[in-house]
């Protein structure tokens, strides 16, 4: 008897790991950030799916453009005011801690 515990419990164990790293995946559906260009006005929201929702964004490293930011919903916005060519990488946090950082090519003309 202590031999089919021990393989209930195994499998059990087994679907349970199964299930976590399966609910833990977040992914960027934005791939590219469109042209933003000085003196005009901006308002980009980068996408993301799966994961559990309740996500927050943050800059995990370069710099935003002068004039821009990146909200904790993911919206880029502002006026940018400096022409630049630049990589930003945002990651994003699920409401159960899974995150996934992207590199994205950010553009002032």
């Amino acid at each position: 008897m202590p031999v089919k515990k021990i393989v209930v419990v195994s499998m059990l164990l087994l679907s349970l790991a199964v299930y976590v790293s399966a609910t833990c995946y977040v992914e960027f559906i934005t791939e590219s950030l469109p042209n933003f260009y000085v003196g005009v006005p901006a308002n980009v929201q980068i996408e993301v799916c799966c994961g559990t929702p309740g996500y927050t964004f943050s800059l995990f490293s370069g710099t935003m453009p002068a004039g821009l930011s990146l909200s904790s919903a993911g919206v880029i916005s502002g006026t940018p005011t400096a022409v630049t060519d630049d990589v930003i990488f945002v990651r994003v946090t699920d409401s159960l801690g899974c995150n996934t950082t992207s590199a994205f090519a950010i553009r002032v003309d």
